[in-house]
């Protein structure tokens, strides 16, 4: 159980974020009460932000040093103090909706929505914090599942001078979250337009163009989302999107200082062997795996990049090399269909009509799925509220390979959709499942022998069980023996 004060340890270190965006703007903090991002960035700068505009329009009073060691109490994760203070400032009836507006916060911050709720709504008719209330009501609804409520909530601020930005954030997050891509861009795009926390907002737009498939607008936005903000902690996993999208389009240019990024040696030795390929350089490129391969030689994107490499030679002695990995790795990945194109190119080098044909026929149909998948996305690019829509396209991501999609849909669901549960569960559960292949591939390659494992060769051993089933104790150690 995580505590209130290691929640409020979280709120309070947004407290000095400016809800002005500037592209050095520090990374969100990491939450750890599952919240969601678009909660947080910017809870803290409320506080402040109410005792700001009431000193602007009042002469100092207790009640608002006492707003001042709410705040400051919240920065220090200070509950107790916090606490104190609201219990005090209740005194001053003149200060009730303040009091309120901080009381949800308080809420909010624990984790509490739909406490918060009531609070935030009476809140909303106070002047002084109305925007923010409302920001903040949009975000309670949104934590709680109440995603019309929280839709109407944040339009009521999104031009507002102060909050509209983080409203604006806040609302582009919860449709990304649901794949309601109409209305994230919508707002993304807006947020761009301001340089509002630039660096997060075209990342997130740029990822929504690769689910899309439009990846020269999705290269742009990760590209300057990393060029913006070169020491942001995260940009190691935007480079690792960014190289994906450029060899999609077959572009190298200019990549070395993103590759240089890489701390995924599986990533890194396929993007240079992929760059060494485009560039003539076969040998290199085998050279650029040997590490990789070492250590992964059955992970299915090395694989399917070994066997570009070997089909890159035009000569069917090295494409008869590559056949067996790249056949049983299309067995295991069976969606994968850059690895059924390579598999196709590699059986017709070698002469292996029957093996092409059928690698053709789980490319043509991955192609189709893809394409639906495709459509189904854009469907409910406008549709907020439709559950069935939602899960179908999930069942069409995970046909055609696309299995990161697929689990952010069901996540989406299950944040705003939580009494559907009993219907999405089992519709979810085919992501645990195995895929068969969409027309098998035949038994057409003869497969070299497995190797041994080391115990195996030792005759004084018996065989060792499958692990976890039927494994027999340790056996006793041996005896030292006198040297």
């Amino acid at each position: 159980m995580i505590s209130s004060k290691s929640t409020f340890a979280v709120a309070g270190s947004v407290v000095a974020m400016s809800s002005k965006s500037s592209g050095n703007r520090p990374a969100a903090p990491r939450v750890a009460t599952g919240m969601p991002w678009w909660v947080w960035g910017g809870i803290g700068v409320f506080g402040v932000a109410i005792v700001l505009s009431l000193v602007s329009s009042a002469v100092p009073t207790d009640p608002l040093q006492l707003l001042a060691d709410a705040n400051k109490a919240a920065e220090n994760a200070d509950l107790k103090t916090l606490l104190q203070s609201l219990e005090s400032l209740r005194q001053f009836p003149d200060r009730e909706g303040e009091v309120s507006y901080l009381e949800g916060i308080v809420k909010l911050g624990e984790t509490k929505p739909l406490k918060a709720i009531p609070l935030l709504r009476k809140a909303v008719d106070t002047p002084s914090v109305k925007a923010r209330a409302w920001l903040a009501l949009g975000r309670a609804y949104g934590t709680a599942g109440q995603l019309q409520n929280a839709t109407d909530a944040l339009k009521q601020v999104l031009d507002d001078p102060e909050v509209g930005s983080l409203a604006r954030f806040s609302l582009a997050g919860m449709m990304n979250s649901i794949q309601a891509y109409d209305e994230a861009l919508t707002q993304f795009t807006a947020l761009a337009e301001k340089d509002y926390d630039i660096g997060r907002t075209l990342y997130q737009r740029g990822e929504i163009y690769i689910d899309l498939g439009e990846y020269e607008k999705a290269a742009a936005d990760i590209r300057k989302s990393i060029d913006i903000d070169p020491n942001e902690p995260t940009n190691s996993l935007k480079v690792v999107k960014l190289l994906r999208t450029l060899t999609r389009l077959g572009r190298f240019e200019g990549t070395d200082k993103y590759a240089e990024q890489l701390d995924n040696p599986i990533a890194a030795g396929s993007f240079k062997a992929e760059k060494l390929i485009a560039e003539g350089k076969i040998k290199e490129a085998i050279a650029a795996l040997d590490a990789a391969r070492r250590d992964a030689r059955e992970n299915p994107q090395l694989v399917c990049t070994w066997g570009k490499v070997m089909l890159a030679w035009n000569d069917p002695e090295k494409a008869k090399q590559a056949l067996a990995e790249v056949y049983v790795a299309c067995r295991r990945a069976t969606r994968n269909t850059e690895g059924m194109q390579v598999l196709q190119g590699i059986a017709e080098a070698v002469g292996n009509k029957e093996l092409a044909d059928l690698a053709r026929q789980n490319v043509e149909m991955l192609q189709t799925k893809r394409q639906q998948m495709l459509e189904a996305l854009k469907a409910i690019g406008s549709d907020v509220t439709s559950v069935e829509k939602r899960m179908d396209l999930a069942d069409l991501a995970i046909d055609c390979g696309e299995v990161e999609l697929a689990e952010r849909v069901y996540r989406g669901l299950a944040m705003f959709f939580p009494d559907q549960e009993a219907v999405i569960a089992p519709r979810r559960a085919r992501l645990d499942q195995p895929l068969k292949l969409l027309v098998d591939l035949g038994n057409s390659v003869d497969l070299p022998a497995p190797t041994p494992p080391p115990d195996a060769a030792r005759p004084d051993r018996p065989p060792l069980p499958p692990p976890g089933r039927g494994a027999s104790p340790a056996e006793p150690a041996e005896p030292a023996k006198d040297l």
